[in-house]
């Protein structure tokens, strides 16, 4: 389901998740998808909306709390990589440690730049898929099965190694 109907504004549920890898290449694929929304605004109106930043299950949140873990726990930190630092912690890591920050910080505008870039390749995609949610507001079942059917052939995809 694709909807722009709601308090929280536009949401996309999936039944079923993609299988990406956990890998660090694809655990960065996974932060361009969570800021795919907020670089979809940017590229139609021109600027991010404040949504996809407020509150804590905030796309934004999601996407910190993921790069935050790449760098503290999961191993794939570019300083101390076999140190697991608990997630608990993030907040006053990123808050008192301004390198921590930073590395984070790069994850997220390495992942953002991805998906700029995808919303602008896939552009007349995704306009396809605004007009349509401005004339039902919620496409779900076979009327988004049709829509995907249609932009599927014409959607440019990540690469499956992205950088870092």
């Amino acid at each position: 389901m694709i909807t722009i109907d709601g308090a929280t504004g536009s949401r996309y549920v999936q039944a079923e998740a993609p299988l990406i890898a956990e890998s660090e290449d694809g655990l960065t694929l996974n932060l361009v998808v969570q800021l795919a929304g907020r670089a979809a605004e940017e590229a139609v109106i021109g600027s991010a909306l404040a949504g996809s930043g407020n509150g804590e299950h905030s796309d934004l949140a999601r996407a910190t709390d993921l790069a935050a873990h790449m760098e503290l726990a999961f191993g794939y930190g570019r300083t101390w990589p076999l140190l697991h630092r608990p997630a608990a912690d993030r907040s006053s890591l990123l808050s008192y440690h301004p390198e921590i920050a930073e590395r984070v910080h790069v994850r997220l505008e390495a992942a953002y730049s991805g998906a700029l870039e995808l919303m602008e390749a896939n552009r007349e995609s995704l306009e396809a898929i605004a007009e349509a949610l401005l004339v039902s507001e919620t496409l779900e079942g076979d009327e988004l099965d049709a829509l995907i059917a249609t932009i599927k052939p014409q959607l440019v995809l990540p690469d499956e190694e992205p950088s870092t």
